[in-house]
Protein backbone atom coordinates (compact mmCIF):
# COMPACT_ATOMS: atom_id res chain seq x y z
CA UNK A 1 0.00 0.00 0.00
CA UNK A 2 2.55 2.48 -1.07
CA UNK A 3 1.81 6.15 -1.41
CA UNK A 4 3.41 8.77 -3.59
CA UNK A 5 6.06 11.03 -2.40
CA UNK A 6 4.66 14.50 -1.57
CA UNK A 7 7.04 17.45 -3.23
CA UNK A 8 5.58 20.98 -2.89
CA UNK A 9 8.40 23.84 -2.89
CA UNK A 10 6.00 25.37 0.29
CA UNK A 11 6.62 22.20 2.38
CA UNK A 12 8.23 22.88 6.07
CA UNK A 13 10.76 19.95 6.23
CA UNK A 14 11.37 20.29 9.81
CA UNK A 15 7.28 20.38 11.16
CA UNK A 16 4.29 18.31 11.86
CA UNK A 17 7.15 15.14 13.01
CA UNK A 18 5.85 13.25 15.91
CA UNK A 19 8.70 10.51 17.22
CA UNK A 20 9.36 7.88 14.54
CA UNK A 21 12.39 5.31 14.54
CA UNK A 22 13.43 4.63 11.11
CA UNK A 23 15.20 1.26 11.59
CA UNK A 24 16.16 0.97 7.92
CA UNK A 25 15.59 1.60 4.72
CA UNK A 26 16.21 0.26 1.16
CA UNK A 27 14.98 1.03 -2.30
CA UNK A 28 12.75 -2.20 -4.09
CA UNK A 29 11.98 -1.45 -7.57
CA UNK A 30 10.65 2.33 -7.42
CA UNK A 31 10.05 2.15 -3.87
CA UNK A 32 11.69 3.44 -0.92
CA UNK A 33 11.03 1.10 1.95
CA UNK A 34 10.71 2.62 5.61
CA UNK A 35 10.72 0.23 8.33
CA UNK A 36 9.72 2.15 11.37
CA UNK A 37 9.11 1.76 15.26
CA UNK A 38 6.69 4.60 17.42
CA UNK A 39 4.84 3.93 20.31
CA UNK A 40 1.01 4.53 20.10
CA UNK A 41 -1.28 1.41 19.34
CA UNK A 42 -5.17 3.14 20.31
CA UNK A 43 -5.28 5.70 17.03
CA UNK A 44 -4.61 6.09 13.27
CA UNK A 45 -0.79 6.94 12.45
CA UNK A 46 -0.31 8.86 9.43
CA UNK A 47 2.96 9.05 7.39
CA UNK A 48 3.73 11.09 4.43
CA UNK A 49 7.33 11.47 2.74
CA UNK A 50 7.77 14.98 1.98
CA UNK A 51 10.54 16.91 -0.06
CA UNK A 52 10.67 20.83 -1.33
CA UNK A 53 12.42 19.40 -4.48
CA UNK A 54 15.57 21.04 -4.10
CA UNK A 55 18.07 19.57 -5.77
CA UNK A 56 22.06 20.44 -5.19
CA UNK A 57 24.14 20.99 -8.09
CA UNK A 58 26.32 17.73 -7.12
CA UNK A 59 26.66 14.81 -9.39
CA UNK A 60 24.77 12.70 -8.27
CA UNK A 61 22.35 15.32 -7.54
CA UNK A 62 21.04 15.97 -4.11
CA UNK A 63 17.59 16.28 -2.74
CA UNK A 64 16.34 16.27 1.23
CA UNK A 65 13.36 14.47 2.04
CA UNK A 66 11.39 14.66 5.29
CA UNK A 67 9.08 11.69 6.71
CA UNK A 68 6.09 13.37 8.02
CA UNK A 69 4.55 11.30 11.23
CA UNK A 70 0.95 12.52 12.80
CA UNK A 71 0.50 10.02 15.94
CA UNK A 72 -2.91 11.72 15.98
CA UNK A 73 -2.16 12.34 19.81
CA UNK A 74 -1.91 8.75 20.60
CA UNK A 75 -0.95 8.34 24.26
CA UNK A 76 -1.02 4.44 24.27
CA UNK A 77 2.85 3.46 24.91
CA UNK A 78 2.61 0.04 22.59
CA UNK A 79 5.66 0.04 20.15
CA UNK A 80 4.30 -0.47 16.68
CA UNK A 81 6.65 -1.60 13.54
CA UNK A 82 5.59 -1.16 10.70
CA UNK A 83 6.83 -1.08 7.03
CA UNK A 84 6.26 2.00 5.02
CA UNK A 85 6.63 2.27 1.56
CA UNK A 86 7.04 5.06 -0.81
CA UNK A 87 6.41 5.30 -4.73
CA UNK A 88 10.05 7.50 -5.52
CA UNK A 89 8.85 8.74 -9.16
CA UNK A 90 8.13 12.16 -8.15
CA UNK A 91 11.92 12.92 -6.97
CA UNK A 92 13.37 11.43 -10.85
CA UNK A 93 15.79 13.77 -11.83
CA UNK A 94 16.22 14.63 -15.34
CA UNK A 95 19.66 14.03 -17.55
CA UNK A 96 20.32 11.13 -14.56
CA UNK A 97 19.89 7.52 -13.35
CA UNK A 98 20.37 8.52 -9.80
CA UNK A 99 19.48 10.65 -6.80
CA UNK A 100 20.87 10.89 -3.36
CA UNK A 101 17.90 11.01 -0.34
CA UNK A 102 19.13 13.00 2.61
CA UNK A 103 16.92 11.88 5.04
CA UNK A 104 16.36 14.64 7.34
CA UNK A 105 16.77 14.39 11.12
CA UNK A 106 18.17 11.14 10.60
CA UNK A 107 22.22 10.53 9.21
CA UNK A 108 21.12 8.43 6.54
CA UNK A 109 21.80 9.52 2.57
CA UNK A 110 20.34 6.90 0.43
CA UNK A 111 20.97 6.67 -3.11
CA UNK A 112 17.94 6.06 -5.65
CA UNK A 113 18.84 4.43 -8.62
CA UNK A 114 16.12 4.28 -11.71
Amino acid sequence: DATEVFVDPSVNMRSGIDPVNIKSAQQIGEFLVLDVSYSGGCEEHEFRLESKGNYTSTYPPEVEVALKHNSNNDRCRGIIDRKLWFNLTPLQYEGTNRVLLVVTNTNMTLEYNY
